[in-house]
């Protein structure tokens, strides 16, 4: 089923990764636009369902895949891996695909294979950079509509892949920033500590321009506070290099606002 421009309100269904609630409290990047996205269909009169975990805030129908957010579950030894509840979550959607008209699924490339189950239209948004085992699905099956962030991520698919591909840029709240026209006077990494989102890139580049640099985020999983501990640690002196963990809108807020450039 392709997706056509309809101008009357359409049922849909957004499917979040669930690592945490919707909206994020402090960590949750794709979290935030799945939110952003939600509440904007829903203010623009479409019936919107919201799979995600049971401690979520929207003002669309919310379909709970589990009590709490994972991230929150891992911490209390009350879940262990991911796959088991993002395959319920598509698994639930697809159940209900009569109900909808589009399902927007926000859970990478290794889940397009469940468009073909589904009898509603299916779009998948790629969040990350498109790996070898992406494009393998991606050309597995070429007909299901994915939505990239950039051009530049658009161009890792291969070229056999022309058609079902839109570049539509991550939306942002604009209003819920502050603008500062004051050079900042020091580097920001924001996102997790893992290695292909390359927070000691960042601190090598602040290293260059001679400037400090804050890191905010942390590592999600095991593989990840391996590579923080034993690459990112040691690089850390609270001086040129600050890592300030977590961070929620109002400090990301602040940071944002005086740094003067940004990874």
């Amino acid at each position: 089923m392709k997706l056509e421009q309809i101008s009357e309100p359409l049922r849909i269904a957004q499917i979040a990764p669930l690592w945490t609630s919707i909206p994020p409290r402090d960590y949750g990047g794709i979290e935030l636009v799945v939110h952003l996205l939600t509440e904007e269909l829903s203010n623009r009169g479409h019936e919107v369902t919201l799979f995600a975990s049971g401690d979520s805030n929207t003002s669309a129908e919310l379909h709970a895949v589990g009590n709490s957010h994972l991230l929150d579950a891992m911490a209390k030894n009350e879940a262990y891996e991911h796959g088991h509840y993002v395959n319920s979550a598509i698994g639930e959607a697809i159940s209900r695909a009569g109900q909808f008209d589009l399902i927007h699924c926000h859970l990478g490339c290794d889940y397009i294979p469940f468009a073909e189950l589904s009898s509603a239209a299916m779009l998948y948004t790629v969040h990350t950079d498109i790996t070898v085992d992406d494009r393998w699905v991606l050309d597995r099956y070429p007909d299901v509509p994915i939505s990239c962030l950039s051009r530049s991520q658009a161009s890792g698919t291969s070229a056999s892949r022309t058609e079902n591909i839109y570049v539509i840029p991550e939306t942002c709240d604009f209003g819920s920033y502050e603008l500062s026209e004051n050079a900042g006077q020091y580097l920001v990494f924001l996102g997790r500590m893992g290695p292909h989102k390359g927070p000691v890139d960042a601190i090598q580049i602040a290293k260059q321009v001679k400037m400090p640099i804050i890191l905010a985020g942390s590592p999600l999983d095991e593989m990840e506070k391996s590579y923080f501990s034993d690459q990112v640690e040691p690089l850390i002196d609270g001086t040129d290099v600050i890592y300030q963990g977590p961070v929620n809108h109002e400090q990301k807020n602040q940071l944002l606002r005086n740094a003067g450039a940004l990874s």
